[in-house]
């Protein structure tokens, strides 16, 4: 069923999962890469099957330029992670399958398998002839017999019409086969749907209008949604694409605490927080027009919720090492960027009187105890500073935890690793290679006099894979496929040897 030439590509763990069960139903092992360019390199000849992790964007173009280069005929199955489900629409185009990738390779087979049975089953209809019906075989006039003559009777009513068939009702356009691949049960209600229905049922008995936010959050358990999202379930509209955007943008630690991750912290201040996220982010989704009734103690109790997350995430963070802490504090400028979004958005609903009270009640500080000298009683100085002084105290705090994100995301972008180079097959002992635009360059150790036998059979293997090997100088070698023009200043590639690879 699986033809013979057949590639895997993409990350380390999907070719591991992948390799061996295509391997174990074709005989042999597939051909592996580990980039999009390798992958094109490889199919650069023709294959029958490509099955290959879309990781990220550098794999966007892949499966277009396969898809022009081989036309219909070569079946490309997509592996698309949860994290990477905002480009299904622009894959699904030209893909065969496109597969949720959740580390199980049952899913993606089965995919491939499908796909290359309706294949045959179209190929072999192509193939099987037309049946033609035989010419009936000419027969002798019947003889002239006498006909008598007929008797007049009673008039017979006319034959009944059949009256003519009703047209069957028109096909529904048909739907998109990858908008559902990460729902596991298409027919079952997603976790944010009830309550939403709740909603208008107690507006229709009641005759009273749910006032936002509670008409989108009351009742949804925000930390279900994201897990089920993790797992493939999304919630209907109009809170999928919240939700995808939210997921998207989670960090490994929340992530990892949402999933169940053993991690060496407490993970229930992350689940904490990013449920108080998707809170936010769906409120600011569905925000009614100015003049809408808002359910202020539920804006309250968010913004509540938003300050208990952050004393509860700089506790973990004060208590764990350094690695807790830059996750933590990663994730306590998102609260805070969320609170000052809802901040603002109220002030497009409400009147600024009622943003201020909503803004000040939710968290009321300890007055200092006045002091009482005759008639006249007053507050200590010290405190009405503090009140004038709080707002601009909350826009420095800000200010400065964001020149923190800056200084640390830069030096982690500064000090990323590089990707290492690594040894090849066949290659003259010590040799390491990179992957170049034109194909992959060899480099043998500085200082290191190579074999002349050892390079020689290592052209010849090239050769055998359809490769040549171009010595562009002293040391360094350039693979390319055959037929493609040599690198600048290189010597053209001497005729295959016949007779076989050596």
């Amino acid at each position: 069923m699986i033809p013979s030439d057949a590639v895997v590509a993409g990350s380390a763990r999907f070719v591991g999962a992948l390799a061996p069960a295509l391997a174990e139903r074709m005989g042999q092992a597939p051909r592996v890469a580990d980039s999009p360019h390798a992958a094109a390199t490889l199919c650069q000849g023709g294959v029958g099957l490509l099955v290959y992790e879309h990781s990220g964007r550098e794999w966007l173009p892949l499966c277009a330029e396969l898809r022009r280069a081989g036309g219909p005929g070569v079946v490309i199955v997509v592996a698309l992670p949860p994290e990477q489900a905002a480009d299904v629409s622009d894959i699904s185009a030209s893909a065969s399958a496109v597969v949720a990738w959740h580390g199980e390779t049952r899913p993606v087979l089965e995919a491939a398998l499908r796909v290359l049975r309706a294949h045959e089953a179209a190929a072999a209809a192509a193939r099987r002839p037309v049946p033609v019906a035989p010419r009936p075989a000419a027969t002798p006039p019947p003889l002239a017999r006498a006909v008598p003559t007929p008797v007049p009777g009673p008039a017979r009513p006319p034959p009944l019409v059949a009256s003519p068939p009703v047209a069957p009702p028109a096909r529904p356009e048909a739907e998109d086969p990858f908008a559902n691949i990460f729902d596991e049960d298409p027919g079952a209600p997603s976790p944010a749907a009830e309550p939403l229905v709740a909603a208008l049922a107690a507006e229709a008995v009641t005759g009273r209008a749910v006032a936002w936010p509670t008409s989108v959050l009351d009742g949804v358990d925000a930390t279900a949604v994201l897990e089920a999202a993790l797992s493939g379930r999304w919630p209907g509209p109009p809170l999928r694409k919240v939700t995808e955007e939210l997921v998207g943008g989670l960090s490994d630690a929340e992530t990892g605490a949402l999933r169940g991750v053993d991690l060496p912290w407490d993970p229930a201040p992350l689940r904490q927080a990013a449920a108080l996220r998707w809170k936010v982010a769906a409120a600011l989704a569905t925000l009614p027009p100015p003049g809408t009734p808002v359910d202020q103690e539920a804006v309250k109790s968010i913004l509540a919720g938003i300050d208990q997350a952050l004393a509860a995430l700089k506790a973990v963070s004060g208590a764990a090492g350094p690695e807790a802490q830059r996750a933590t504090e990663n994730v306590r400028h998102a609260l805070v960027k969320e609170a000052i979004d809802l901040t603002e958005a109220l002030q497009l609903v409400l009147p600024a009187e009622a943003v201020k009270e909503i803004t000040s009640s939710y968290k009321v500080p300890t007055p200092a105890p006045a002091r009482t000298v005759g008639r006249t009683t007053f507050a200590p100085a010290e405190s009405r500073a503090a009140e004038r002084s709080q707002p601009w105290a909350l826009v420095v705090v800000f200010a400065l935890l964001l020149a923190a994100a800056g200084a640390y995301h830069g030096y982690r972008y500064v000090n990323r690793p590089r990707p290492a180079v690594s040894p090849v097959t066949g290659a003259p002992a010590g040799a390491t290679a990179s992957v170049s635009a034109g194909g992959k360059t060899v480099v043998l150790p500085a200082g290191q006099a190579a074999d002349p036998v050892e390079i020689e059979n290592f052209k010849n293997l090239e050769r055998a894979k359809g490769n040549e090997v171009y010595e562009v100088m002293p040391g360094t070698f350039e693979v390319r496929p055959a037929g493609a023009p040599p690198p600048p200043g290189a010597p053209a590639a001497r005729p295959a040897p016949a007779g076989g690879t050596p």
